[in-house]
């Protein structure tokens, strides 16, 4: 139906893609169809932005000035913290945070525990692994484990 809403709830990359490239050929990416949810115990900060089809579950929080593009996934205590700017489609694993004043680009992918410490830029299609905290910038499509950013290998778009 043309009223239609969605709400994009999972955390595998790969399927949240393909319902999106679906859905968009469909339905406008608007707020109508695409509305951000928020948990009831999950705290958004009065001048934090969302975009739209933004998901926030429990405990998740923003904080002053966050800026959030469009089809962020923060799961349970994820956070934002003040003046950090996040681009699209990431997901945030249960406690993953991002300190003050970051940049986050779009499709990045932050383990259970991780924290990016402050001032700190990171490009897209990044994956850092559970429990890391970044003290480093990030360029794009790298990795981060045991302390150590790598390149990932090249992207083979046949495989999903």
């Amino acid at each position: 139906p043309d009223k239609s809403s969605f709400v994009l709830g999972t955390g595998h990359r790969a399927w949240r893609k393909k319902f999106l490239e679906h859905l968009f050929k469909i339905y406008e990416q608007d707020i109508t169809h695409f509305p951000n949810i928020i948990a009831n115990e999950a705290h958004l900060s009065q001048t934090s932005r969302l975009g739209i089809g933004n998901v926030l579950n429990c405990f998740a929080m923003t904080n002053a000035n966050a800026e959030m593009g469009n089809f962020n996934l923060l799961n349970c205590y994820s956070s934002v913290h003040h003046n950090v700017k996040i681009g699209s489609h990431n997901i945030f694993t249960a406690y993953a945070t991002v300190l003050s004043y970051c940049n986050l680009g779009d499709d990045n992918w932050l383990g259970s525990g991780t924290t990016v410490t402050k001032r700190i830029n990171i490009g897209d299609d990044n994956t850092l692994s559970s429990g890391e905290h970044l003290f480093d910038d990030m360029g794009n499509r790298q990795f981060f484990q045991s302390g150590m950013i790598v390149n990932k290998p090249p992207k083979n778009d046949s495989i999903i």
